[in-house]
């Protein structure tokens, strides 16, 4: 599946999605996220959920792979699920 950006780019929704997902599920990424997370949100339960609203919200994929990583570490140190 294609999507196009705003820039008017067509980038295939695999290469944005594959590399975020490819971070979440690093172990050393799992683990800073454990960290950061509070204990009654499991570390597995937040990347799920972060695939699925990338999933389901193409427009994220207007995002650059770091941005997105840097928001799910924003959104882990205060508490939240995205």
């Amino acid at each position: 599946m294609v999507n196009t950006l705003s820039s008017g780019e067509i980038v295939k929704r695999g290469a944005v999605t594959d590399k975020v997902e490819a971070w979440v599920n690093n172990p050393t990424f799992q683990a800073r996220i454990k960290d950061m997370l509070p204990s009654i949100i499991k570390p597995e339960r937040f990347a799920a959920v972060a695939l699925t609203s990338l999933s389901r919200n193409p427009r994220l994929l207007e995002c650059t792979p770091v941005s997105l990583i840097r928001c799910l570490l924003q959104a882990a140190t205060v508490g939240l699920e995205v």
